[in-house]
C-alpha cells in the first residue's frame, strides 16, 4: 500500500512541476506595467515610448496577477467598432500598435532569457527597443490576410544584448481584419519574460500529449469493440467521444501550427470538433444505462450537426458567433446532462437500493446506501467524473465568454471522466467475460444430463407419436407459436380444413372467432398456454371452436407439453368435442352461490356453469348473449374491483402488449391475491337472478351509468360489460358502495 502511495506522489510531483518553476532574475511579468495601444503603426513608434500628452495613446492600467484582455473591441479607440453578429461584410484591414514599456536589471550569468506571449492575433510583428525579434505577417498582393496566425502561446529565445540594462520598451504590430474578435491579446494571461529554460519547462508538452495519445487509443480501441459486437453501441459513441476530444485538444496545441499553417483553418476543425463531444457523451450515457437514445438527443445532435456544417462554409467572424450559439444551448445540455441523465438517475438507483434493502428487511443509514450507490454502481462512479467535468466545462465556456484566461480545465476533467467511464466498460466486459466463463462450466455438465436424457425423449417421442395417430379425440401437435404442425383425422374436421392445408393455420385464429367473445377466448388460452410453458404440466380448459361453416362447437381442451431434443419444444393438443347436456331438458330451477379467486380462467368456468341450463327457457343463441354479458361483469369484477386495476392500467398493459403478464402480476401481489368474488345464481321458470360482488374499493356507477346511457359510441375502449349488461338485462342495480351488482332477466311474463 505504501508503495502504491509512493508511486502515485511521484506522479504527481512529474505531472505539476512545470506549473511550479521558480522564477529567475530575468522574471518580468509585462502584465504589471500599462499597456499602450496607438490606432496606425509608425516605425518610429518601436524606439520611442509612448507619450500620453500626445493624445495618439490609449493606455491601459496594469492588470496584474488576474490578467489583462486587451482586443482590439475592448479598447476605447474611435477608428475601432464592434462587428455586427452574422454579418458578411467585408471590412478593410486595420492596424493597431501595442507597446509596453518594463524595467529589467540584467542578471549576471549565461542563462538564455526568453519571452512567453499568450495569444496574438492576427498578423503581427514583434519589437524589442525597436529591433525585429519575431514577424508573423502574411499579406497578399490585394492587401488582404494571406495566412491568418491567431496563435496562443507564442514563446522563443531572445538575445541579451537587445536588453537595456533599466528601461526597456516592448511593441508589437498588429494588421487584423476588425471583424473577427480574436485580435490583439485575445488571453488574459500570462504574458513574461524569463529564462528560456523555464519558459520550456512551464509550457512543457508531455502532459498534454500523454492525454491526447490516451484518449486516441482508448477512441480507436472502443471503435473496434463495436464493430467486434455491435449490440454494444455504447462502445461506439464512447469510441467517438474520446476521438473526437483527442481530436479537439490537438487543434489546440502549438504543434498543430507546424502542420497546419493558417490558424483559422484550424479554428474550424476545433469547432467541429467541438461539437461533436457533447452529443457522443449524451449518447454513450443513455446507451451505457437504457440501452436507447432519447429524442433530445438526437434532436441536439442534428443541431450540433448543422452547426458543424455551416463552419465550414462561412467565415471566421461568423464562425464565432455560431460558436457562441452553441455554447449558450450546450450550457442548457450540459445541466440536462448533469442533472437528467446522470444525477436524476443516481437518485432513482440510490432508492432502488434503499428499497431493496427495506424489502430484505436489511438496515443500512441512507448515508451509507448512499455512499454504496456512489462506488459500486457505474451510475455512482459516472456521477463523480460527471460532476468534474461538468464543473469544469462550465468554467471553460464562462472563461471563453467573460474571463479568456483560457485555462481549459476541461483537460483535466475530461481526463477524470474518459478514466471512469473507461473503468465502467472494462468492469462490464470483464464481468461478461466472468459470466462466459461460468456459462462454458455449465454447459460442459448439462451436455452430460442432455445426453443421459436423450434415450429417454426419444422413447417418450415414440410415445406421444403412437398416441398422436391412434387417438380417437382431435389431436393437434401444435409449434411454441401455436401453429399447426399436423393433426389426425379428427383434428382436421375439427379445424374445418385438409391435410395439405394444416400448416397454414394458427390456433388463435379458430377460437371463438366471433368479434365479442375472440379477445377473451384468446386471452384466456395464452393464460393456459404461458401456464403449460412455465411449469410444463398438463393444463386443460373449455373452448368453443369455430368451424368451416362458422359454427361453434364445445371442446374440452387438454395441452401437454413435448420436450423434443429433434424438433424443439412442442405442444399436444387433445380435443373432446362435448356433447348437448340432455339433462337441460328435465331442469325445473335452481339457486346457488360460488366463491371464487382472482383467477382468470375460472371466470370462464363459473360464467359457463351458471348459465348451462338457460336454454331450458330461452333461445340457445339468446343464452349464449347472456353467457358473455355476465362473462364481462365477473371480469369486472375481478379486474376492477379486486384487482384494483384502472381503464388506463389496462389501455397501457394492453398497448404494450404484455396484459396478461400484467394481470399474473396483480394476482400475486400480497395486498389482492386473497380477495374473492361471490357469486349468486337464481333460475326459475320466471326469471333469472346473477348477484355479483367483489371485495374492491367500488367505483361511481351512477355517472358510468348515467354516461353509457347516454352516449351513442358503442365501441367503448372499456366498460364494455357494464355497457352490454344494459342491453340484455330488464334490470341492472348496483349497491350504493358500486362493489355489487344484481343483474335481473324476465323469462315469462
Amino acid at each position: 500500500m505504501e508503495k502504491h502511495l509512493l508511486i502515485a506522489a511521484q506522479l504527481i510531483l512529474f505531472l505539476t512541476s512545470s506549473l511550479f518553476s521558480a522564477e529567475s532574475s530575468w522574471h518580468v511579468d509585462l502584465n504589471d506595467y500599462p499597456l499602450y495601444v496607438k490606432y496606425g503603426f509608425e516605425k518610429s513608434d518601436t524606439v520611442a515610448f509612448p507619450d500620453e500628452d500626445s493624445g495618439k495613446w490609449a493606455v491601459l492600467p496594469a492588470g496584474g496577477r488576474g490578467g489583462r484582455i486587451a482586443r482590439p473591441i475592448d479598447l476605447d479607440i474611435p477608428e475601432i467598432h464592434d462587428p455586427e453578429f452574422m454579418s458578411f461584410r467585408t471590412l478593410d484591414l486595420q492596424e493597431l500598435t501595442y507597446a509596453i514599456p518594463f524595467s529589467l536589471k540584467i542578471p549576471s550569468g549565461i542563462d538564455v532569457p526568453g519571452i512567453h506571449l499568450a495569444a496574438l492575433g492576427d498578423n503581427w510583428e514583434i519589437y524589442l527597443n525597436g529591433k525585429l525579434i519575431r514577424s508573423a505577417m502574411d499579406l497578399g498582393s490585394d492587401g488582404r490576410i494571406a495566412i491568418h496566425h491567431s496563435r496562443r502561446d507564442i514563446f522563443f529565445p531572445v538575445e541579451r544584448t537587445l536588453f537595456n540594462n533599466g528601461k526597456n520598451l516592448l511593441v508589437i504590430h498588429f494588421v487584423f481584419d476588425p471583424s473577427f474578435e480574436s485580435n490583439g491579446f485575445h488571453q488574459a494571461y500570462p504574458y513574461y519574460f524569463d529564462t528560456f529554460e523555464n519558459i520550456s519547462d512551464a509550457n512543457s508538452s508531455l502532459l498534454t500529449f500523454a492525454l491526447l495519445i490516451l484518449y486516441l487509443f482508448m477512441g480507436i480501441y472502443h471503435i473496434f469493440l463495436y464493430f467486434s459486437e455491435k449490440n454494444y453501441r455504447y462502445n461506439l459513441f464512447y469510441g467517438l467521444f474520446s476521438s473526437d476530444l483527442f481530436l479537439y485538444l490537438f487543434m489546440r496545441t502549438r504543434v498543430v501550427y507546424n502542420l497546419i499553417a493558417d490558424t483559422q483553418i484550424v479554428f474550424k476543425i476545433e469547432l467541429i470538433s467541438l461539437f461533436g463531444i457533447l452529443p457522443a457523451v449524451a449518447a454513450f450515457l443513455q446507451l451505457v444505462q437504457n440501452n436507447k437514445v432519447n429524442r433530445l438527443t438526437k434532436i441536439y445532435s442534428v443541431f450540433c450537426a448543422i452547426l458543424a456544417v455551416s463552419v465550414i462554409f462561412t467565415p471566421a467572424n461568423i464562425n464565432l458567433d455560431i460558436l457562441r450559439i452553441w455554447q449558450i444551448i450546450s450550457l442548457v445540455m450540459i445541466l440536462y446532462i448533469f442533472l437528467y441523465l446522470i444525477l436524476w438517475q443516481f437518485i432513482s438507483a440510490v432508492r432502488r437500493r434503499w428499497k431493496r434493502l427495506e424489502n430484505l428487511k436489511k438496515k443500512q443509514s441512507r448515508f451509507s446506501v448512499f455512499m454504496q450507490t456512489i462506488y459500486k454502481t457505474a451510475i455512482g462512479n459516472l456521477l463523480i467524473g460527471s460532476f468534474i467535468l461538468v464543473g469544469t466545462a462550465v468554467f471553460d465556456i464562462l472563461d471563453s465568454l467573460f474571463f479568456q484566461t483560457d485555462l481549459i480545465l476541461t483537460n483535466y476533467g475530461f481526463l477524470v471522466f474518459t478514466l471512469g467511464s473507461a473503468f465502467i466498460l472494462a468492469n462490464r466486459f470483464a464481468f461478461m467475460n466472468k459470466q462466459t466463463a461460468r456459462l462454458n462450466l455449465s454447459l460442459e455438465k448439462k451436455i452430460l444430463e442432455v445426453e443421459q436424457a436423450s434415450e429417454q425423449s426419444k422413447i417418450a417421442e415414440k410415445k406421444y407419436r403412437s398416441l398422436f395417430q391412434g387417438h380417437s379425440d382431435a389431436v393437434l401437435l401444435l409449434g411454441e407459436d401455436l401453429s399447426v404442425l399436423d393433426g389426425n383425422k379428427a383434428g382436421i374436421k375439427l379445424l374445418g380444413t385438409t391435410k395439405n392445408k394444416l400448416r397454414d393455420i394458427n390456433l388463435l385464429q379458430y377460437l371463438a372467432a366471433d368479434e365479442k367473445n375472440s379477445t377473451h377466448a384468446r386471452n384466456l388460452f395464452k393464460v393456459k398456454f404461458r401456464e403449460l410453458m412455465k411449469t410444463g404440466k398438463p393444463t386443460e380448459l373449455k373452448m368453443r371452436f369455430s368451424g368451416k361453416m362458422g359454427e361453434k362447437q364445445a371442446v374440452q381442451v387438454r395441452l401437454e407439453l413435448i420436450k423434443s431434443l429433434s424438433a424443439g419444444n412442442q405442444i399436444l393438443f387433445r380435443g373432446n368435442i362435448l356433447q348437448e347436456d340432455t339433462l337441460v331438458n328435465y331442469f325445473v330451477g335452481e339457486k346457488v352461490q360460488y366463491r371464487i379467486s382472482n383467477s382468470f380462467p375460472l371466470t370462464e368456468d363459473i360464467s359457463r356453469r351458471i348459465t348451462a341450463n338457460l336454454s331450458r327457457y330461452m333461445d340457445k343463441g339468446d343464452a349464449e348473449v347472456l353467457y358473455i354479458g355476465l362473462r364481462e361483469i365477473i371480469i369486472n369484477a375481478v379486474e376492477h374491483g379486486n384487482l384494483h386495476i384502472s381503464f388506463d392500467d389496462k389501455t397501457r398493459a394492453q398497448s404494450e402488449g404484455r396484459y396478461i403478464e400484467f394481470l399474473m402480476e396483480r394476482q400475486k401481489m400480497k395486498e389482492y391475491r386473497d380477495k374473492k368474488v361471490k357469486i349468486e345464481a337464481t333460475i326459475t321458470r320466471e326469471k333469472v337472478l346473477y348477484r355479483i360482488a367483489d371485495e374492491g374499493p367500488g367505483f361511481d356507477h351512477k355517472a358510468f351509468l348515467n354516461a353509457a346511457l347516454n352516449s351513442k359510441n358503442e365501441t367503448l375502449a372499456h366498460g364494455r360489460g357494464i355497457v352490454m349488461t344494459l342491453q340484455l338485462f330488464d334490470s341492472v342495480t348496483y349497491n350504493e358502495k358500486g362493489n355489487e351488482v344484481t343483474l335481473i332477466k324476465e323469462l315469462q311474463k
